[in-house]
């Protein structure tokens, strides 16, 4: 085993994970996703209180076709 794995193996996921990203209602409307993607890499998605789903950038550049 070389240095570089040992020293992985040893790295906390909080060490290397991103904040928590916001939270939006299953019902927000779209064009609040606009400026919370500019902020953060993802925004996550909520129906009754459970992540239902992720939307990314990518996602909303969809919106634009």
């Amino acid at each position: 085993m070389d240095n570089d794995e040992t020293e992985r193996k040893r790295i906390k996921i909080a060490e290397i994970m991103d904040p928590r990203p916001p939270i939006v209602d299953y019902n927000t409307p779209v064009k609040t996703l606009v400026s919370l993607i500019r902020y953060s890499k993802c925004v996550l998605v909520s129906k009754q209180s459970k992540i239902v789903g992720i939307i990314t950038a990518s996602d909303t550049l969809k919106l634009v076709d």
